[in-house]
C-alpha cells in the first residue's frame, strides 16, 4: 500500500513540476511582452512601487510592485543611541527585536545558556518524510 501511495505521489510531483515549468515559461513570455509597456507606464506615473494600469492588445493590464523594506540594524542601533543621548525615547520610533542564532546558542557555555533559557521558545516544525525503497536480498 505504501509503495502505491509513494508512486502516486512521485507521479503527481513530477506532473506538478512539469506544469510549474510551463507556467514559469509562460509568465516569462508574458513579462517579455508587456514588461516594457509596464515600465514606460511606471516611469510616466513617476512610481517605483504600487500599481500601474495600462491597455495592451485590448487587455487591461495592472502591474503591482510591492514595497520591500529592510533596515540596517547596526545603523538603527546607532540612531537609537543618539536619540537616547539627546533625551528622546527610541522606543517611540523604533521597534526593537532581539533574536539569538540557534547555532550560537547551542555552542555557548552552560552558564550563559542557563541565563537565556527562559527566553527560548522552541516550536517543532512540520515533519518531512524521506522514503527509499528497501532492496531485496
Amino acid at each position: 500500500m505504501l509503495k502505491k501511495l509513494l508512486k502516486k505521489r512521485s507521479d503527481l510531483a513530477r506532473k506538478r513540476d512539469e506544469a510549474q515549468k510551463r507556467l514559469d515559461d509562460l509568465d516569462g513570455r508574458i513579462e517579455a511582452l508587456v514588461g516594457p509597456a509596464a515600465m514606460e507606464t511606471r516611469v510616466q506615473a513617476g512610481k517605483d512601487t504600487g500599481a500601474v494600469t495600462f491597455e495592451y492588445d485590448g487587455v487591461r493590464v495592472t502591474v503591482t510592485v510591492p514595497k520591500v523594506v529592510s533596515w540596517n540594524e547596526e545603523l538603527l542601533q546607532r540612531i537609537a543611541q543618539g536619540l537616547q543621548a539627546a533625551g528622546e525615547d527610541p522606543a517611540q520610533y523604533i521597534r526593537f527585536r532581539y533574536s539569538v542564532p540557534e547555532n550560537a546558542y547551542t555552542h555557548w557555555p552552560d552558564s550563559i545558556r542557563r541565563v537565556f533559557e527562559p527566553a527560548r521558545v522552541m516550536v517543532p516544525g512540520r515533519p518531512k518524510y524521506a522514503f527509499k525503497e528497501v532492496g531485496h536480498a
